[in-house]
């Protein structure tokens, strides 16, 4: 919930500029914070992989995730709405 939070004043100037990717990023924005706060409840208590290994993976899956939206012409909220 608190990216949707701090994401408001950055999408009331997107809502001015970049409406069609207003719409489009809207919908990223909280599909992604939901899903965050839903996958938090199953961070296992102990790691399973090192910090290392882990930072990759998550690394990889994260960009992976973003370039999709992108293509998608879907934001998560943040600065890159306006880069766009």
């Amino acid at each position: 919930m608190t990216i949707i939070v701090v994401s408001i004043p950055i999408y009331i100037l997107a809502w001015i500029y970049f409406r069609p990717f207003f719409y489009n990023s809207l919908a990223g924005v909280i599909v992604s914070s939901l899903m965050i706060d839903y996958f938090a409840a199953f961070i296992p208590v102990t790691p399973i992989l090192p910090p290392l290994p882990s930072a990759i993976i998550g690394g990889l899956m994260l960009g992976v995730g973003a370039g999709i939206m992108f293509l998608l012409d879907i934001s998560t909220g943040g600065f890159d709405l306006l880069a766009k």
